[in-house]
């Protein structure tokens, strides 16, 4: 599946990326809560467990239009009777930050979360320091709830509790 923006493309996570994003991960380690190093067999383990969530985590690969990969981004542990869910894993390389990438993945990914999903709560959890981060997620929606870390939720104003919630049936994805 393709979520396309303006000047991006978040593609579904396919096997091939698995190596890459366990390279981002580790050497940007100190930005995610669990700061370990994985290993392959861990990373190979957590994605097949990713690909036995039926669609309750769904992983992106944020590429430019022409293909490039630049980061990532997800919405995990969604919760079904809830329609919440997680927004996080994001990470964006730094040769592509400050050149408004990593606000149009969010909105764009926020946009497919609540009208196509038809999510009604996203929460995420973001270091303190990390203001560069904390002004996107504001722009785009999201409100401070807890102290001392940070966590944020988006309502979707216009959620319609009528309409079936949309994980990973072909017949609901744009």
């Amino acid at each position: 599946m393709q979520i396309k923006s303006e000047r991006l493309i978040l593609r579904s996570l396919v096997e091939k990326d698995v190596e890459m994003i366990r390279q981002w991960r580790n050497a940007h380690r100190d930005s995610f809560f669990d700061a370990g190093e994985i290993s392959k067999e861990q990373q190979g383990m957590w994605y097949q467990q990713y690909q036995e969530a039926g669609g309750r985590d769904q992983m992106f690969i944020i590429c430019l239009k022409e293909g490039t990969p630049i980061g990532q981004v997800a919405i995990y542990n969604v919760n079904i009777e809830n329609r919440t869910a997680t927004f996080g894993r994001f990470l964006l390389l730094e040769e592509y930050r400050h050149h408004g990438y990593a606000e149009e993945a969010v909105k764009r990914l926020l946009q497919y979360a609540f009208e196509v999903m038809r999510l009604y709560k996203l929460k995420l959890e973001v270091f303190l320091e990390n203001m560069d981060a904390i002004a996107i997620y504001a722009r785009a929606g999201f409100k401070t709830t807890t102290k001392p870390i940070i966590l944020l939720e988006k309502i979707n104003d216009d959620y319609d509790w009528k309409q079936p919630l949309c994980l990973s049936n072909p017949d609901c994805v744009e």
